[in-house]
C-alpha cells in the first residue's frame, strides 16, 4: 500500500489542477497528477521511439543510398532513360562493370577523371 503525503503549491497551480479534473474524469488532485505524469512519461517514450526511428532510417539511407546532388541527379536520370534501362540501379551497375571489364580509357576519360579528384 502506498502512502500519502501532503503536497503544497501554489494556489494558481491548485487551481489550474481542479481545471483539469472534468478534462482528465478525474476525481481527485491525485488523479490529475497521476494522468500528467503518464502523458509525460508516455510521451517521452514517444519522441525515443521517434528518434531512434530516425537514426535507424538514417543508418539505412547510409547503407543504401548515394547522394549526387540534384543537377548530378537529373544527369543520372536522363542517361538511364537515354539507355533504356529498366531503373536507376541498372545504370549504376552497368557503369561499374564497363569500368571494372573495360582494359582501358581515353584519354579525354581519364583527364575529367583527374579534374574531379
Amino acid at each position: 500500500m502506498s502512502s500519502r503525503a501532503m503536497v503544497q503549491v501554489p494556489e494558481e497551480m491548485k487551481d489550474k489542477i481542479e481545471s483539469y479534473k472534468g478534462k482528465f474524469h478525474a476525481k481527485t488532485n491525485y488523479e490529475v497528477l497521476q494522468y500528467l505524469f503518464n502523458y509525460y512519461e508516455q510521451t517521452e517514450k514517444w519522441k525515443a521511439e521517434q528518434r531512434n526511428k530516425a537514426e535507424q532510417e538514417k543508418q539505412h539511407q547510409a547503407k543504401t543510398m548515394v547522394y549526387l546532388g540534384e543537377e548530378s541527379k537529373a544527369r543520372f536520370v536522363e542517361t538511364q532513360r537515354g539507355l533504356k534501362l529498366k531503373n536507376e540501379s541498372s545504370l549504376s551497375d552497368f557503369l561499374i562493370n564497363h569500368f571494372e571489364k573495360s582494359p582501358n580509357m581515353t584519354k579525354e576519360t581519364f583527364d575529367f577523371y583527374k579534374s574531379i579528384m
